[in-house]
């Protein structure tokens, strides 16, 4: 068995599951449902997401922005949103629909658990 594995993040995420073993699974609408532990993926995005918004039951989810500049909103402050530039990140906690806008063509690290997440219809 290998013991060093190339990846490629550009179509990629990273699956630590709950034994600690990491995982590579590509980017596509068959994500395996028996994924556990917590999801990571380095993304580009220069459009908002596809959906209306989402949210994590399982867990809190940190995004950091390398590049670019976004805005966050959230369900329980509609009235208030995060502007995140290069070096800002945040954590959404636990079972808090949320909405990423691009302000600014963007980079960004996100770590989310695996299980037990929704999105919403745009």
């Amino acid at each position: 068995m290998k013991k060093l594995i190339p990846a490629d993040v550009t179509n990629a995420f990273f699956n630590i599951s709950d034994s600690h073993t990491i995982s590579a699974c590509l980017f596509s609408d068959d994500i395996p449902s028996d994924l556990s532990g917590f999801n990571v993926g380095i993304i580009s995005m220069a459009t908002d997401p596809p959906h209306g918004g989402e949210v994590h039951f399982d867990g809190d989810e940190i995004i950091y922005v390398i590049s670019g500049v976004l805005k966050v909103e959230s369900d329980s402050n509609p009235n208030e949103s995060l502007r995140l530039c290069a070096g800002d990140s945040c954590i959404i906690k636990k079972a808090e629909w949320h909405k990423i806008y691009v302000l600014e063509k963007a980079q960004l690290i996100y770590i989310t658990p695996a299980k037990n997440n929704k999105h919403r219809a745009k």
